[in-house]
């Protein structure tokens, strides 16, 4: 739910892979840490300009539970990570996108 207008928007894919990744992590839950934003919390919270979360098709999750090839395998076509873990994944359109922070 978004803390700024408090709806609750999410794409069913992206719903669909977390929970596959959820299971190829053996079970364990995944905490969204950030999920859909409306145009001006985007912008509050320093969003990129087209970021998916303001089309319900990302999250951000908790650094130490996922690995990258985790989230490729799972099939998710944008993964940010911080170091060795995850801490980004989306459903956009169109071809794998890798990023660090």
């Amino acid at each position: 739910m978004c803390p700024h207008c408090g709806v609750a928007l999410v794409r069913p894919r992206l719903k669909e892979l977390l929970e596959k990744l959820r299971v190829k992590i053996g079970d364990k839950p995944i905490r969204v840490v950030s999920g859909y934003r409306c145009p001006p919390h985007n912008r509050e919270v320093g969003g990129a300009k087209d970021s998916q979360h303001m089309y319900a098709s990302a999250c951000d999750i908790p650094a130490g539970l996922v690995k990258f090839g985790d989230a490729q395998a799972c099939g998710f076509t944008g993964i940010g990570t911080k170091g060795d873990w995850v801490v980004h994944v989306d459903v956009r359109d169109g071809a794998l996108r890798h990023w660090t922070y």
